[in-house]
């Protein structure tokens, strides 16, 4: 587990302000890039640095989804062995394009890391690591008719021990 003892139980903050919800930037690669990740501060709970990638390989940007078509949940389940978490990150695009099919099909045989800017606090979280990447499910519809709107939908999704980590800068 990640996750430090070190600071107390206490209340929740609130932030008393009103924010749209979802990720407002995204980026993915897939864990076999990773070239380490990093520890996490045992005082603050947030990683030391952002995680690294091998030479020559680059984040995704996902910029060309609409930043409101992002979102990421993360929900505790308890088990006989403990609790755990199911970590969804979920994003569609409107229409069906040739790159696109192609990109989904290449992309199925990897894990993958991803990190994103939670628009609500302004705060960045990587949901993956080294260990254990997001698996990739997908949902390309054509619609029907004059009505029907195709649509690309992706899911990256894992169940794993242990929350999303924060980062306080990301600089892809």
């Amino acid at each position: 587990m990640i996750n430090t003892p070190y600071f107390p139980i206490s209340a929740f903050k609130s932030t008393n302000t009103y924010y749209i919800g979802g990720l407002s930037k995204l980026w993915l690669a897939p864990r076999e890039w990773l070239d380490g990740f990093p520890e996490l501060n045992p005082l603050t709970q947030i990683l030391v640095s952002e995680p690294t990638l091998k030479s020559g390989a680059v984040w995704f940007n996902i910029s060309q989804v609409s930043n409101e078509e992002i979102s990421y949940e993360e929900t505790s389940n308890l088990a006989t062995a403990g609790n755990f978490y199911k970590r969804k990150l979920s994003f569609s695009e409107n229409g069906l394009a040739t790159a696109n099919h192609i990109n989904i099909c290449n992309m199925m045989g990897y894990e993958f890391v991803a990190v994103g800017l939670v628009r609500g606090g302004n705060f960045f979280v990587v949901i993956g690591n080294d260990k254990q990447g997001l698996k990739l499910e997908t949902n390309e519809e054509t619609g029907k008719g004059p009505a029907g709107m195709p649509i690309t939908k992706i899911v990256l999704s894992d169940e794993c021990l242990d929350k999303a980590v924060l980062l306080s800068s990301f600089s892809h």
